[in-house]
């Protein structure tokens, strides 16, 4: 949820299954007039076996942002050029057992 008059954006995220649940909850300060992406990388049917990269949030201040694939967080230093180009990237991972 954003909060305009602290320029604040308030992240929730919560990971369910059969067997229980988990969440977080953090608040950033996004760089000033940067445009916002997010995304998922979540699959109805994906097995959650060790570390996965479950979301982001990236902010840009170019006029040009697009999405990113999970393949720039499992490599970043592979991708360090591409994810130079942002302002700021939050990655939320989990690491199921």
């Amino acid at each position: 949820m954003d909060d305009p008059d602290k320029n604040l954006l308030s992240i929730n995220l919560a990971v369910t299954n059969e067997d229980g649940s988990g969440s977080t909850s953090f608040t950033v300060e996004p760089p000033e007039d940067s445009a916002r992406i997010s995304g998922d990388y979540l699959e109805e049917t994906m097995p959650f076996e060790g570390e996965i990269v479950l979301s982001y949030f990236a902010f840009s201040s170019d006029d040009i942002v697009s999405t990113l694939e999970n393949s720039y967080f499992e490599d970043p230093d592979a991708n360090a050029a591409l994810l130079k180009q942002y302002d700021a990237i939050y990655v939320m991972k989990g690491k199921f057992n």
